[in-house]
């Protein structure tokens, strides 16, 4: 009962503080023209972003994975018995940028921090409104957000040093970051919202045949409030090696400053770039992640609480201080021998072709097709699910469930 309190309470807390940040957002971007996103592809546009173009600005988003739905969507009896390829979607709902969904299935990609990560990329680098600060608003769960692969990715956000989002040494694509992690427990999002009015379309529909019907002929069509869904499908090509890519400018295994041990789980706030010290004044940490349990009563008292600050570039000593040489990260990469490989490069690709479904299932979905005969030719469908092969057969010991949690898990 004790803690379910405490979860309570800091469910509670957290929603006033998340209802404020939201209005702060909408108010300081009222009248604002948005730049226009760039198409999705992978590697992104030339000059996706406007780095920092609204400076002064922070762009809020809550981001979590709707749940699956059924693909293919037939209304016919073996539908409620067969099992389907579920259709996953990943929202990141902006009160600047709107609502936006990246779908994909089971066949395409994992669901674990190195996707979620290239989904961020994408809307890094194709949705961003060129603000000075992000804030991410996340449920708990750590193979997603909160984990090591995901503050990397954060803190390279941050990094003027870092070649990912700009090459110019002085200027990082954002100037802070924040990630906000809700107690365990369901706490109601707009991801939820969104997704609901997605399925509830969907289920109107006489069909839906395939994710990319999901996105393009559901999702597409729904509006969150008087905006359209932003609804992107996620080829393969757009999923990377993030842990292989960050790992060459920072450590796996960072530890704090003081060298003392913690467990993520105990934290509910992650800071990157910019921070306050316990009197309030500004303190610019690019390359230390500070994390808060938000343990006061007051939201906007919260950096009053003494962070666990933790130290992830290589070119910096665990204490947080720089060695003697003083040597910028992509340098100090060079000073090892070490030749930088892009975020393109094709040893970050994460897959090379569809991803195995067990037998079983792939005769399910072969069964489910044939009701599909009335609105798609034969020929698509064969294209759509195929004919089960030993090619695609995966073993029943495979593991697709993209867990992060040894990332979370160990507390140096």
């Amino acid at each position: 009962m004790a803690q379910w309190l405490e979860h309570k309470m800091q469910a509670d807390k957290g929603f006033v503080h998340r209802k404020l940040r939201k209005e702060q957002c909408l108010a300081m971007w009222d009248g604002v023209d948005m730049p226009p996103p760039a198409d999705v592809s992978f590697p992104p546009p030339p000059s996706p972003v406007p780095v920092l173009f609204n400076s002064s600005k922070f762009d809020f988003t809550e981001c979590d994975m709707g749940g699956g739905v059924r693909t293919p969507l037939i209304k016919a009896g073996p539908q409620y018995y067969l099992r389907t390829l579920p259709s996953k979607p990943y929202y990141i709902c902006s009160p600047v940028r709107g609502d936006c969904a990246f779908w994909w299935n089971e066949s395409i990609g994992e669901c674990g921090a190195e996707e979620i990560a290239s989904v961020n990329y994408l809307y890094d680098t194709t949705r961003a409104t060129g603000a000075g600060a992000r804030t991410y608003w996340v449920d708990g769960t750590a193979a997603q957000t909160w984990n090591r692969v995901m503050f990397t990715y954060c803190l390279d956000c941050v990094n003027p040093e870092s070649p990912t989002f700009t090459l110019d040494p002085e200027k990082a694509l954002y100037e802070r970051v924040d990630i906000y992690r809700n107690p365990p427990g369901h706490t109601f999002m707009q991801c939820d919202a969104t997704h609901g009015v997605v399925t509830r379309y969907g289920q109107s529909l006489s069909h839906v045949a395939s994710t990319e019907e999901w996105c393009s002929k559901v999702c597409a069509k729904c509006k969150s409030g008087t905006e359209a869904i932003d609804s992107i499908f996620m080829q393969q090509s757009y999923f990377r090696q993030w842990r292989r890519y960050l790992m060459q400018f920072y450590r796996k295994n960072p530890r704090t400053t003081t060298g003392i041990r913690y467990r993520l789980l105990d934290y509910h706030w992650a800071n990157f770039g910019w921070g306050k010290d316990p009197s309030g004044l500004p303190v610019h940490h690019p390359h230390e992640v500070w994390f808060y349990k938000c343990s006061g009563n007051d939201q906007d008292e919260w950096h009053k609480e003494t962070p666990i600050k933790v130290v992830f570039p290589l070119n910096c000593k665990t204490d947080g201080t720089l060695p003697r040489g003083q040597l910028r990260l992509l340098p100090w990469v060079a000073s090892k021998g070490r030749q930088v490989k892009p975020l393109s490069h094709p040893d970050y690709e994460s897959y090379e072709g569809p991803l195995p479904l067990e037998l079983a299932k792939q005769w399910d979905l072969r069964t489910l097709s044939k009701y599909l005969i009335n609105f798609l030719t034969q020929a698509a469908i064969d294209l759509l699910y195929p004919e089960p092969t030993d090619e695609l057969a995966d073993s029943d010991n495979d593991d697709n469930s993209g867990s992060d949690s040894d990332h979370i898990s160990d507390s140096d």
